[in-house]
C-alpha cells in the first residue's frame, strides 16, 4: 500500500463500577450529542459517533491548549502555530465497540489517548466509574478465566507514578501511589510473595486477591509497563501470565494520504483487526462476560 502506516490496535473489555457491563447505553446516550470533559489540563470528547451494526464507531479527540509547541522546519526559525484563543492542539484515537461482545477496539496513538481515558471520558458522562479490562490472547485468557485462579507471584513494574487521587482511598494503589509521590521515583518495581508450600498455614500459599485486583487496576490505568503474574488453578496447574506481551494484538497497515490518517481506512482497518480475532472473541466473550479480576 503506497504511503501508509502500520498501526497497533489493541482489544479491551468494559467494565462499569467495577463489574463487567455493556457501555451500550452510555455511546446511545452520547450518539445525540457527545459533550466535551476536562480531565486535567486537557479536554477530552467523543467526535463522529455513529452506529453500524450494532458496532458504535467515532473518534476520542484529546484537545490541549497549553504547552502549544512551535511550527518549523530543519534550518529554519521558529513560529507560534496560529490558534484561535479556544482552540488547541487535537490528538485522535479511533475506536470501534461492540456492544454485544463488549469489547473495544481501539486504536494506539502515542500521542493521543490511552484507552484509560475513553473510560475517564465515559465514566464522567454516565456518573459512572468505567474502565477497560486488556483482553489477552486466547490461552492465557483461558487459563485467566478458569474457576479457582488464585495468584502466588505478582511482579509489578510501575512506569510513571500517578496522582493517588486517582485511585480510591484505602485501597493498595492509592497508598501505594502516595508512598511513591514521596519518594521522587521516576518508577518503581514491587515483586509480592505468596509463602512456600511448604508453610504449615495453607492461607499464605496464595496471595490476597486483593493484589490480583490491585495489579488489574494499573494495568487498565496504563499505569505498568511491566505486569506478571504466577497463578493457579483449581486443578494446582501453574503457569505464568503477562498481562502487557500476552494482550491481544493486531498490526495493519493504513493509508495515510497526507498528514493525517484517512478516517475511512483507519474504520477499515479496525474492523479488519476485529474480523481477524472474530473467532477468538466468541469464543472468550460471545456472552460479554470475561474480566481479569
Amino acid at each position: 500500500m503506497a504511503n501508509s502506516k502500520k498501526v497497533t490496535i489493541d482489544f479491551w473489555q468494559a467494565r462499569v463500577d467495577d463489574e463487567i457491563r455493556s457501555l451500550g447505553e452510555v455511546f446511545e446516550a452520547l450518539r445525540g450529542a457527545a459533550p466535551a470533559q476536562r480531565i486535567g489540563t486537557m479536554y477530552f470528547e467523543v467526535r463522529r459517533l455513529f452506529l453500524h451494526r450494532r458496532c458504535y464507531r467515532g473518534e476520542l479527540a484529546k484537545i490541549r491548549q497549553d504547552d502549544i509547541p512551535h511550527a518549523g522546519a530543519p534550518g529554519g526559525v521558529e513560529r507560534d502555530l496560529a490558534l484561535a484563543e479556544h482552540e488547541g492542539l487535537v490528538e485522535k484515537n479511533f475506536f470501534h465497540y461492540h456492544a454485544d461482545r463488549n469489547v473495544l477496539v481501539y486504536q494506539r496513538n502515542g500521542n493521543g489517548s490511552a484507552s484509560a481515558r475513553l473510560g475517564q471520558y465515559l465514566g464522567l458522562c454516565a456518573e459512572r466509574r468505567v474502565a477497560f479490562d486488556p483482553v489477552l490472547q486466547l490461552e492465557p485468557m483461558r487459563r485467566l478465566m478458569r474457576g479457582g485462579v488464585r495468584v502466588r507471584v505478582a511482579d509489578v513494574r510501575v512506569a510513571t507514578p500517578q496522582n493517588p487521587d486517582m485511585y480510591a482511598n484505602e485501597t493498595i494503589n492509592h497508598h501505594l501511589m502516595k508512598v511513591l509521590q514521596g519518594t521522587g521515583a521516576y518508577g518503581f518495581q514491587m515483586i509480592a510473595k505468596a509463602a512456600p508450600l511448604s508453610v504449615a498455614d495453607p492461607a499464605r500459599a496464595f496471595l490476597h486477591d486483593r493484589v490480583r485486583s490491585a495489579v488489574a487496576e494499573l494495568v487498565r490505568e496504563n499505569a505498568v509497563d511491566r505486569a506478571v503474574l504466577d497463578i493457579e488453578d483449581a486443578d494446582n496447574v501453574r503457569s505464568s501470565i503477562d498481562l502487557i506481551k500476552d494482550r491481544m494484538v493486531v498490526v495493519k497497515p493504513v493509508e495515510k494520504p497526507g498528514r493525517y490518517f484517512d478516517p475511512v481506512g483507519m474504520h477499515a482497518a479496525l474492523e479488519e483487526a476485529f474480523d481477524d480475532r472474530r473467532e477468538q472473541l466468541d469464543e472468550l466473550f460471545g456472552d460479554g462476560i470475561g474480566g481479569l479480576v
